[in-house]
């Protein structure tokens, strides 16, 4: 059953997975704002609650972000080799790219794994029927499918299991971030759902 989050409900309400998720889209400048503002309001209010840490590991994340766009741009200057080949039998419209691995799909049934270094096939992913992968994501453990109106996870360790929630869980999504144990999905009624990955429910619904 699906739960809202009350009216006037505090930040601590989020959890640090969620509240990390939403400053990573934060440039550096926001962020630094944004923590020096939580400061102030700490000290006058004599709060008690601490997200020191998600700023540092937000600004980690911008720091990072700013080494990626630094070697792209000296990659742009300089000579650079491009490797291309097949994926998959028809185009795909998504991928990600993460730990030196990239995941490919929609378009066909089938997700792939790739290794960026040597352009081989690690692994796939293959939709459980024939409804529409709108969106994925994946880290060392898991890759999480948007599917319609429901969330698919598959293991990347381990049993091979496939877990799908119930279908009619929200309205039809129409993207999708995961960091764990939460997948965040954007759904076209205009509401932020939070799935929970270890219950298997909507843990939050945000407007």
């Amino acid at each position: 059953m699906e739960t809202t989050a009350s009216a006037g409900a505090s930040v601590e309400a989020l959890g640090n997975d969620v509240l990390s998720m939403i400053f990573t889209f934060l440039d550096l400048v926001h962020l630094i704002r944004c923590f020096a503002y939580h400061k102030q309001q700490q000290a006058e209010s004599g709060s008690v609650y601490d997200v020191s840490n998600l700023f540092e590991t937000s600004i980690n994340r911008q720091m990072e972000q700013l080494a990626m766009d630094r070697q792209s741009l000296s990659l742009q200057e300089g000579p650079v080799d491009v490797f291309k080949w097949k994926a998959h039998s028809v185009g795909f419209s998504k991928c990600r790219m993460k730990m030196g691995l990239i995941l490919t799909g929609v378009g066909d049934k089938v997700m792939r794994l790739w290794s960026a270094e040597s352009c081989k096939a690690l692994d796939e992913y293959r939709l459980p029927d024939k409804t529409p992968l709108i969106d994925f994501d994946f880290d060392e453990g898991k890759v999480v499918g948007l599917v319609g109106t429901r969330v698919c996870i598959w293991r990347r360790v381990g049993t091979r299991d496939l877990f799908s929630s119930r279908e009619g869980l929200f309205t039809r999504g129409l993207c999708m971030r995961y960091v764990d144990p939460h997948a965040v999905i954007g759904c076209e009624d205009g509401k932020v759902r939070v799935f929970d990955m270890y219950s298997r429910k909507i843990s939050q619904i945000n407007k």
